[in-house]
């Protein structure tokens, strides 16, 4: 596929060690984006009686054709399985920059099934891909596990999803980790990865993403973040930025406003919650590829190092 997409899903075996590329043609004519192609490839490869912590359950990572460009908030991947939690499909979408790196080695979908005998993460660099060796990362964290990948591949720039001890140890409601805070926390996907075996899945790319009217798209692109911009504040959790109530209050609530008149009703009123939480920003503020809402609030522990807060 010339335009937008990697062009192609990564297929992987973990029982077999088979690695192998099919055409992501073969679905993107009928289903556009990421759960479009999970729900599709679900429904073909399991059953109803596939076991979510067999090795017939498959696990996909997969991405949209706007993953990766300019298009804002463009950085998401969407995780699919037979969840172990509902017995049912079970998806979870996480931000970051996991995505975009798939995109750029030239990936739409990273399809594992079958079970490593032992702990293994996949390496992948634009063509090369390999299972590895995970016996050193057993029952490390996410924070370490992918501080410890980038050092094993020599790469700062690696971006890594991966599953901690959590997931190993298949607790049913695992998370899939990438980066500081961004986690793909429903329907048990990390449970699926430990069922594997399947410690992390590294990814470096080089190859960009193409687009046919590249002038035209930025120019789109630009005008989207513009009309975004004043809308930002109704993204966020707290609004931080003013010190005196009750601008702190914006959207705190269920989005049944854009100022949360609930806090009249906390106990003692809204002044001692905010007293605890004003100076929640820490060190400053963090977020996703290409999102300009920057949700995620820095902070470096002296005791954990840099870690981020949604």
């Amino acid at each position: 596929m010339e335009y937008m997409y990697g062009g192609t899903l990564l297929r992987v075996d973990l029982s077999t060690g088979e690695i192998r590329r099919t055409p992501t043609a073969d679905y993107a004519d009928l289903w556009l984006g990421a759960r479009g192609i999970n729900s599709r490839i679900l429904y073909e490869e399991t059953t109803g009686d596939t076991d979510p912590l067999g090795p017939e359950n498959v696990i996909l990572f997969s991405i949209g054709p706007f993953t990766g460009t300019m298009v804002p908030g463009s950085g998401r991947v969407e995780i699919a399985a037979k969840s172990p939690v509902t017995g049912f499909q079970g998806m979870s979408n996480m931000g970051g920059y996991w995505g975009p790196e798939l995109k750029y080695a030239g990936y739409d979908s990273v399809v594992v099934k079958g079970a490593a005998e032992k702990l293994v993460y996949i390496s992948i660099y634009n063509d090369k891909v390999e299972i590895r060796d995970a016996s050193h990362l057993a029952g490390k964290d996410t924070f370490e596990t992918q501080d410890l990948i980038r050092e094993e591949l020599k790469d700062p720039e690696v971006e890594v999803v991966c599953i901690g001890p959590a997931g190993e140890n298949l607790i049913g409601y695992a998370s899939v980790q990438n980066r500081l805070g961004n986690a793909a926390g429903r329907t048990g996907m990390g449970t699926v990865m430990g069922a594997k075996n399947l410690k992390a899945i590294a990814v470096r790319g080089t190859r960009g993403v193409r687009v046919a009217q590249p002038e035209k798209f930025m120019e789109l692109c630009l005008e989207a973040l513009a009309e975004q911009k004043p809308l930002i504040g109704m993204a966020k959790t707290t609004d931080a930025i003013g010190n005196d109530p009750p601008s702190w209050g914006e959207t705190l609530g269920n989005y049944e406003a854009t100022q949360w008149v609930k806090q009249k009703e906390l106990r003692g009123g809204h002044k001692p919650f905010w007293e605890k939480h004003k100076n929640r920003q820490g060190l400053g503020i963090a977020g996703c590829f290409n999102c300009q809402v920057r949700c995620m609030d820095y902070y470096d522990n002296s005791d954990l190092g840099p870690v981020v807060v949604n």
